[in-house]
């Protein structure tokens, strides 16, 4: 009797371990390497919709090779906004891998001014990274990318 209740303690604390491990491993931030304009950017990718409300703001501030990327199911004019924003960014807008248009040197907010940043036409993908990217590597519309 007293073996039966330590073999189903221990059954209960690996299940429970494996079921803390399984979600940590969730949480992992997952990266891609993007090749566009001669450069290399290390962009942390989201795809939920939670992690896109919140994205860049949660950072006080990135280095020249830093960026996010997000990734969305289908298609579509994603509105983008500096909600709690630091620092500038610049916005590399992606149908597939190519790029679609370019906003650069958007400032953080002052007050409420939430104005919100849309692409002008449809896309899957999209690349924020530090302001004076765009204009530094002279990025252009129909440039191809690479993401690995």
């Amino acid at each position: 009797m007293k073996r039966k209740k330590i073999f189903l303690l221990l059954s209960l604390l690996i299940i429970i371990l494996g079921l803390v491990i399984f979600l940590f491993s969730q949480k992992e931030k997952r990266f891609a390497n993007i090749y566009l304009g001669g450069k290399i950017i290390r962009a942390e990718i989201v795809k939920r919709q939670r992690e896109m409300a919140v994205g860049l703001s949660k950072y006080d501030d990135l280095n020249e090779n830093q960026g996010m990327l997000f990734i969305f199911p289908v298609k579509m004019k994603p509105g983008f906004w500096m909600k709690n924003m630091k620092f500038a960014i610049d916005i590399i807008w992606l149908n597939e891998n190519k790029i679609v248009d370019l906003t650069a040197n958007l400032l953080p907010p002052i007050g409420d001014d939430l104005r919100v940043y849309y692409p002008k036409e449809p896309v899957n993908k999209v690349l924020e990274v530090k302001a004076g990217f765009i204009n530094r590597n002279n990025l252009k519309i129909g440039e191809e990318i690479i993401i690995k």
